[in-house]
């Protein structure tokens, strides 16, 4: 049987889960170990639903890559206007500032300050 494995790298090691087997998780320093890893969990896991009279989920995920273009300039402001538009009917102040991807920043929302009396 094969069962579709998902690897994310991560800042200092690599995880792995299997999407037809829920809780089925590993975790390793290399993807050759967490690869290594995820193949015994499977295993463990399909012993124990099996000990526990549960079904064997039939392996049913696959998986594409998707190749998409980075988005152009004018399909960014277009998208940055939206958001303040957005922000401004949802929330009633604006803009909301959004941080380029990958920047590990948190988006602001711009908001008046409060302070009580």
């Amino acid at each position: 049987m094969q069962y579709l494995v998902v690897v994310e790298k991560g800042l200092s090691s690599y995880g792995a889960y299997v999407p037809d087997l829920p809780g089925c998780v590993a975790a390793g320093e290399s993807k050759e170990e967490v690869l290594s890893l995820i193949r015994e969990a499977i295993e463990l896991h399909i012993e124990g639903l099996k000990e526990q009279g549960q079904p064997i989920p039939a392996p049913a995920s696959t998986s594409d890559l998707v190749e998409v273009e980075a988005a152009s300039q004018r399909v960014q402001e277009r998208t940055r206007k939206t958001a303040v538009r957005r922000s401004k009917r949802i929330y009633g102040v604006g803009p909301i500032v959004v941080p380029p991807p990958n920047s590990h920043i948190e988006p602001v929302i711009n908001c008046p300050t409060v302070v009580p009396d």
